[in-house]
Formats: structure tokens, C-alpha cells, sequence
């Protein structure tokens, strides 16, 4: 696998493929519109140019967005900056912060992690929730990714795994999937709770009088 330094490089190399607003960010924001974010700290991960943070930062109370690259966040802060973003270049896996987030953005980021960091990633996930904390997160179905990986490998970008072990990976850090959705028959998008929260709601739902 490529290491942190090979990724990031190639990160650095592919602004022209991220700086512009497309249709797939429209269905993305229309999820985030009906999520209720305002009052609340999202952050970001893998925010890429910033497209993405800079309309939750007109929704929400605050954001940090973080990337690996520094040539994608300079072109965040040049062109998709507000006053209550906060951009960082980190390595999510290794990132620390003091407070927890009330909303965890994740889209277009777990495909991109290597294989031995995976784990990483969902406890850096894990340490950055509260109780009720929401995670966001946006993916290319397996099979689009494995029918690319065989017909059109010079459409994937350095790191590209299907998962189709997504809900095993967010369990493992206690949490269930209270929304889901196929869409464009290529991209599946999730809101996931703590099983607490979800066990208490579906409780609170069929309870006997």
C-alpha cells in the first residue's frame, strides 16, 4: 500500500480534479439540509477544497475541516473560506482535538484509507463523538469500485477499496445506521447514531403499554 507521504503527494497533484461544484455535491447538500445543523460543530474530514465546508459553515454554528494535502487547503482558504471555518492539514489518523463534534462529515474518505489504517481512522472517528454525535458518510458501492478496479483503472485515484463492510466498521465504534440510501445506482449515503441512541428510540417506538 502507498504510504502516508505517497497519498498525500498525489493529493497535492489533484486540485483541478476537486475545485468545482458538481451535481453529485448538490444531492450531498440536500441531505445536509434536512440533518439540522444549526447551533451545531461539524467537522469535516477529507474536506478537499472546501466546497463542502463552506455550505455547512453557512448552516451550521461552526466547522473544522482537515485534509492531508496543504495545496488542497490553501485553495480552501483562498476560495471556500468563512469566518466560522477553521481549516487544519493533518492526517485524520493522528489529528487531536480538544472538544467533541456534534456532526462527523465523512464523504469520499473511508475508500481512500489504506487497508492497515482503517482501524485508526474509526478510533480517531470514535474519540472525536459524544453521545450524540451524528457521522455523515458518503461512498461508492463496492461494485462500482470493483467494476472500475477491472474496466477503468485510470479513473481510480492512489487508494480505492470497496467496502462492503461499512456497517461492521461503524459498529465496531457503537454505532448503527439510522438512514441509508443507494443513489445513482454508484453511491450510497448513511447517517449514522450510537446504538444507545437508536436502542432507546426504537424502544421508545414499540414500547408496551
Amino acid at each position: 500500500m502507498p504510504t502516508v507521504e505517497t497519498i498525500t503527494s498525489f493529493y497535492d497533484g489533484y486540485l483541478s480534479h476537486l475545485d468545482k461544484f458538481n451535481e453529485r455535491h448538490r444531492f450531498v447538500f440536500n441531505t445536509f439540509d434536512t440533518m439540522g445543523l444549526k447551533g451545531k460543530s461539524v467537522l469535516d474530514i477529507g474536506c478537499g477544497t472546501g466546497i463542502t465546508s463552506r455550505h455547512l459553515a453557512d448552516k451550521a454554528k461552526e466547522v473544522v475541516a482537515v485534509d492531508l494535502s496543504s495545496v488542497l487547503i490553501e485553495h480552501a482558504l483562498l476560495f471556500n473560506s468563512r469566518p466560522n471555518i477553521r481549516y487544519f492539514v493533518s492526517d485524520i489518523t493522528e489529528w487531536k482535538w480538544s472538544s467533541k463534534f456534534d456532526v462527523i462529515c465523512m464523504v469520499d474518505i473511508l475508500e481512500h484509507i489504506p487497508e492497515e489504517r482503517i482501524t485508526d481512522l474509526m478510533n480517531s472517528v470514535k474519540n472525536l463523538c459524544h453521545d450524540g454525535t451524528e457521522i455523515y458518510l458518503n461512498i461508492p458501492t463496492g461494485d462500482i469500485l470493483r467494476y472500475l478496479h477491472g474496466n477503468r483503472p485510470e479513473l481510480l485515484q492512489i487508494v480505492d477499496i470497496p467496502h462492503d463492510d461499512v456497517l461492521e466498521l461503524f459498529k465496531m465504534i457503537g454505532y448503527l445506521p439510522a438512514y441509508y440510501k443507494l443513489y445513482w445506482q454508484q453511491y450510497v449515503e448513511y447517517i449514522f447514531r450510537t446504538e444507545t441512541y437508536m436502542t432507546t428510540t426504537f424502544d421508545s417506538i414499540f414500547k408496551k403499554e
